[in-house]
């Protein structure tokens, strides 16, 4: 705690710039895009085409980068680049959902690890956990909080950034007064109507189906083996490209005999089951940084029937049920399928509104089903320090 410098300040976005000579995220960002690329390119130089750098012989005899050449196009995600650059990802047990995604922690500019502390949120033990995960997820990489101040930097970190940002110039910096934070979580983001959980019935029970039917009917037809750079998918994904046919002779039997299907061809809803993986954030503050971010990943499968909206059984068709616009309440649905479709609906779709993200722990989630929650959780407040430059 003592070792990080926590750095925001909420003001109107027209204060937002470098006239008040502080670094926003938006600049910092820019710094890290900086390190980045330049291993990015230095790996590409040497393992793809010497386009990307410039190369001298050194003392010793060897052929070592001299310069980078930035005019170069550097496209991440091509074909040619995702096999050099796998070595700057998570390894594939330490990525969440399988996702690709380059490992923030191994981007260092000269010796310094320059990524930002995201879980200095986490650290501060006054802040509620709902929003310390949601600003540790969200606040140095969502576009809404690019011109706020730049959060949890070192010292180190911040002195590097200043000689890249300012290399003829003599600057330092301080950190000035307290300031009072207030963020505002609509009301209506914990919100939804009794058709959207039906949306999130109908998407896990055509993905178990989905994916029973790969391993029973046609693989190929049901599941995504391979993507788009012919790597194999191991396990599969579910494919949604063909509508189910619930009609079909084969399907029909594949379902009765693994109890999805009744003897009325009605949905046994037992065998409804999400499966979700999910990153703790506060597991994550106990884990040293060298070791494997996989111990920081959960996983949990929820039934997300038997409530007082879907019944231990249920026809195939829901047409009725999806359009229902009745807002949902929360006392009528379990803590733990809250939890799982809170997850579904936030993470499944892109996140344009940055409080679209936002997942309230399981304890909120408690106080929301009883009607406790209050105000003051919605306006989130919390006093830190303004680092600024000199």
């Amino acid at each position: 705690m003592k070792k990080s410098l926590f750095l925001l300040f909420i003001l109107p976005c027209s204060l937002f710039s470098q006239e008040n000579n502080y670094i926003s995220n938006k600049d910092y960002s820019e710094f890290v895009t900086y390190a980045r690329d330049s291993l990015f390119r230095s790996t590409m130089a040497i393992e793809v085409s010497e386009e990307y750098a410039t190369f001298e012989e050194s003392s010793s005899g060897n052929w070592e980068i001299s310069s980078l050449n930035w005019e170069m196009k550097l496209d991440i995600n091509h074909y040619e680049a995702r096999e050099p650059l796998e070595i700057w990802c998570y390894e594939p047990s330490e990525r969440l959902n399988r996702k690709r995604e380059f490992d923030t922690r191994k981007f260092v500019h000269n010796g310094v690890k320059v990524y930002p502390d995201e879980l200095v949120w986490c650290r501060d033990s006054t802040i509620n956990k709902s929003w310390g995960t949601f600003l540790s997820k969200y606040y140095f990489t969502h576009s809404y909080y690019k011109d706020y101040p730049v959060y949890g930097l070192t010292k180190q970190q911040i002195q590097e950034y200043i000689k890249w940002k300012y290399p003829k110039a003599s600057k330092t910096f301080i950190a000035t007064t307290n300031k009072n934070i207030t963020l505002k979580l609509p009301k209506e983001k914990l919100q939804f109507t009794v058709g959207e959980y039906f949306e999130f019935y109908k998407y896990t029970r055509d993905s178990v189906v989905r994916m029973l039917l790969c391993q029973k009917v046609d693989e190929y037809k049901y599941c995504l083996s391979e993507n788009e750079y012919s790597e194999e998918i191991n396990p599969p994904l579910v494919k949604w490209k063909h509508q189910l046919n619930w009609n079909d002779e084969r399907v029909v039997e594949v379902l009765r005999e693994s109890g999805i299907l009744t003897k009325n061809d009605s949905i046994d809803n037992r065998r409804i089951i999400y499966t979700y993986w999910l990153f703790d954030y506060y597991r994550a503050t106990t884990i040293p940084d060298a070791s494997k971010r996989s111990n920081s990943i959960i996983g949990a499968s929820q039934n997300i029937c038997h409530n007082k909206y879907i019944n231990l059984t249920s026809s195939i068709n829901i047409k009725k049920e999806l359009k229902n616009k009745v807002g949902v309440r929360h006392s009528n649905i379990d803590t733990q399928q809250l939890k799982a479709y809170y997850y579904w609906k936030k993470i499944s779709y892109p996140i344009k509104d940055v409080f679209d993200g936002f997942i309230p722990i399981e304890k909120d989630i408690k106080l929301l089903q009883e009607g406790n929650l209050t105000d003051e959780f919605y306006k989130f407040k919390v006093n830190i320090p303004l680092i600024q430059i000199e």
